[in-house]
């Protein structure tokens, strides 16, 4: 279950005014006169000396290392009092008043043939970075983000790099950090319908120039631990004809639902009773589908429009043997436009739908009869951004989230259809 929803900050090189060059100074005629360096051929037979080759840098001189921290202040118009309750169907800007969302460090090196990449994240948002893996924090993991290394056979100009280990999703438009983000906050369709990271192996495949491929084979959804002796596979494929035009469609197909129950031991039985693990029969032929495609356009300058797609089902096997398939799915549309160098105004809009069970929404969404019923959510975001320098961003932004029935707090203790939220996002980061 995700309560957790990609991006332009565009940053232009300041230009630099070039003085027009002082003349000369006269010549003194008491100054000497310059004589040039005879040069002297070697005798024949003799090879002519050469330059020394360049030394090329260490391993470690190649590791980019980079930082960032990310705060906000969030206001809730239909429950205003602080409190730690987290706003309903958000990941990472979810508490109200002043928070600090991130502290990231990153560091990188290149695969020439063999690189990594190394993030970890402290604040408030860390523990959603694994919303839906309960083991993350017992491996040492609930602070990375990604995790991984790689080998890239031909080098830095290499068409294939293989990855192993904890990386991002390559599906949906949107990533954890604000600020590669259109918008501030992240979407209903991120938070929800897509997984935010895989651990496994990953090879990429650059076939032309134009045409990106990308194989996955992970333990699913947002597992740093498999829950369950199946792995997913998935394919990504990036078309990207021109600069101004960029198409993503994805698959990826496994079990999600865990094999086994666990039983504590029980002491006060007689005689106690031990722990026991007991198999849940066919849950690794249980699958979980998605289907995912992002357009991403910039028909003009400075417009950037990105579309974003996604279905997912999967079959349900309940306690008394009733089987069902659980599905959601959405759309979002997004569009940003500069207003010069140092200013821009974005929005999104997103229509998601929790059809049956309520695997995504936690089943919140209930009917008369208990049960879960289908819900939708549609979005509504607009955000005006600032850059006052290539290290700051400063984002001001007013979301309204309304639901099909009501899910979201209003004061302390009743519930209401909309979530109204204002939020104030800054980010520096180094270059």
């Amino acid at each position: 279950m995700r309560y957790s929803f990609a991006a332009l900050l565009a940053v232009t090189p300041s230009l630099a005014l070039a003085a027009e060059p002082a003349p000369p100074p006269p010549a003194s005629v008491d100054a000497p006169a310059v004589v040039a360096p005879q040069v002297v051929a070697p005798p024949p037979g003799v090879p002519a000396p050469t330059a020394a080759a360049p030394k090329e840098p260490a391993w470690y001189e190649r590791v980019r290392v980079g930082a960032f921290v990310d705060a906000y202040y969030a206001h809730s118009w239909k429950a205003p009092k602080p409190s730690r309750t987290p706003a309903t169907f958000r990941a990472f800007d979810q508490y109200k008043g002043f928070n600090v969302a991130w502290l990231g460090i990153d560091t990188a090196l290149d695969p020439d043939p063999v690189g990594f990449v190394g993030q970890v994240r402290f604040g408030s948002a860390t523990p959603n970075l694994a919303l839906a893996d309960a083991t993350g924090e017992a491996a040492g993991l609930a602070v990375v983000q990604q995790a991984y290394a790689a080998y890239r056979p031909g080098g830095p100009d290499g068409k294939l790099t293989l990855i192993f280990g904890k990386f991002d999703t390559v599906y949906g438009h949107e990533v954890p950090q604000s600020h590669l983000n259109i918008n501030y906050t992240r979407g209903a369709m991120f938070n929800l319908g897509q997984p935010f990271f895989h651990t496994g192996f990953r090879a990429d495949y650059l076939a032309t120039k134009e045409l990106t491929l990308k194989f996955l084979l992970v333990n699913g959804w947002n597992n740093s631990i498999d829950n369950n002796s199946g792995k997913s596979a998935g394919l990504s494929i990036a078309f990207v004809p021109s600069e101004r035009v960029a198409v993503t469609v994805g698959y990826l197909g496994g079990p999600e639902q865990t094999d086994t129950v666990q039983t504590p031991a029980d002491p006060t039985t007689t005689p106690p009773t031990p722990a026991s693990t007991t198999a849940v029969k066919g849950a690794n032929g249980r699958m979980r589908h998605l289907a995912d495609v992002v357009v991403d356009l910039r028909p003009v300058d400075p417009l950037r429009v990105v579309m974003n797609g996604t279905y997912v089902t999967e079959k349900i096997v309940h306690a008394d043997d009733t089987k069902h398939t659980a599905s959601w799915y959405g759309g979002a549309l997004l569009a940003r436009v500069g207003l010069g160098e140092k200013l821009g105004v974005a929005a999104r809009g997103e229509y998601f739908v929790d059809a049956k069970h309520g695997l995504p929404t936690g089943g919140l969404f209930v009917g008369a009869d208990g049960n879960p019923k289908k819900g939708t959510i549609m979005t509504g975001t607009l955000t005006l951004e600032a850059l006052p320098t290539k290290n700051l961003l400063v984002r001001l932004e007013n979301r309204l989230d309304h639901a099909s029935e009501k899910v979201f707090a209003d004061g302390l203790t009743g519930t209401t259809k909309q979530q109204v939220t204002t939020t104030l996002g800054v980010v520096v980061k180094t270059d």
